[in-house]
């Protein structure tokens, strides 16, 4: 299982530019993009979605808010929320503290749970039982230790030595063609309410 959240407040000028006020320019569309690349990365391909919007909050043509539920070619399930509308501190920018524009929090976006331990971020607490697993036993807490290099820093070093043939690319242009397909299909999910299949 896993839970993801973006929860942000988009300041009202933001909007004073018209097209993002219009249908396909709400959240879905221009923020989810980064949490289902991470999503696919660490979970896997995705197999179907779930998906509802809303644009109450401001009232716009395009959504402001969405819920998404995935179900994974494995059979794991994760839920996601996503709004611009809401003040809080559930979203990436202000959890993993890589754009200092945004105020850090010491909270998490991310969780992601597993029959041997689950998984939060951005700030890796890794919860476990000693042993096997029992809802009986005292849950045990790690936090493995993180690399303090900005990671805008780490990817532009990695581009630099794919470019120079040194490496490999860690994404493919392969793999933003699914996560396009994966982001289509939930906004289909959140505007028509039924399920929607990937295509293999």
């Amino acid at each position: 299982m896993a839970s993801f959240h973006y929860m942000i407040y988009k300041n009202d000028s933001y909007f004073d530019v018209a097209w993002r006020r219009k249908k396909g320019a709400g959240p879905i569309l221009v923020n989810l993009v980064h949490d289902v690349d991470l999503l696919r990365y660490l979970i896997g391909e995705i197999d179907s979605v779930q998906g509802m919007q809303s644009s109450t909050a401001r009232g716009f043509e395009t959504e402001d808010s969405a819920v998404v539920n995935v179900c994974f070619k494995s059979g794991a399930l994760a839920s996601m929320t996503i709004s611009d509308a809401t003040v809080a501190p559930w979203n990436w920018e202000a959890t993993a503290r890589e754009d200092p524009q945004y105020r850090p929090f010491d909270a998490d976006a991310y969780y992601i749970g597993g029959t041997k331990g689950s998984l939060s971020l951005p700030r890796l607490h890794k919860f476990s039982y000693s042993g096997d697993p029992s809802w009986h036993k005292p849950l045990q807490l790690d936090v493995p230790a993180v690399d303090p290099t900005l990671p805008h820093k780490m990817q532009l070093k990695h581009f630099i030595k794919v470019i120079r043939g040194e490496a490999a690319p860690i994404v493919t242009p392969a793999d933003n063609v699914k996560t396009l397909k994966a982001l289509m299909a939930i906004k289909q999910a959140a505007e028509t309410g039924v399920l929607v299949r990937l295509e293999n």
